[in-house]
């Protein structure tokens, strides 16, 4: 029984951030640099070593008539 809850919540995990890298270009921000020994202190930084931006992939007009067959979902 744990084990299928684990792995329940492992196959949500995996479904969400695949449905997050189709729907959007995630790229590292270009105006802040990126800080790679930003958590090697041992404590939490006051800056995040790296911001990202998300660009839609698909037009929003796009993709509501995609969803327009699926009612359940939108």
């Amino acid at each position: 029984m744990v084990f299928e809850t684990h792995f329940d919540w492992y196959r949500s995990v995996f479904i969400t951030s695949a449905l997050i890298l189709w729907a959007y270009k995630v790229t590292l921000d270009p105006t802040k640099p990126l800080d790679d020994m930003g958590f090697m202190t041992g404590t939490m930084p006051s800056v995040l070593p790296c911001t990202f931006e998300f660009e839609k992939r698909i037009p929003e007009t796009e993709l509501r008539s995609m969803m327009q067959y699926y009612p359940e979902i939108a």
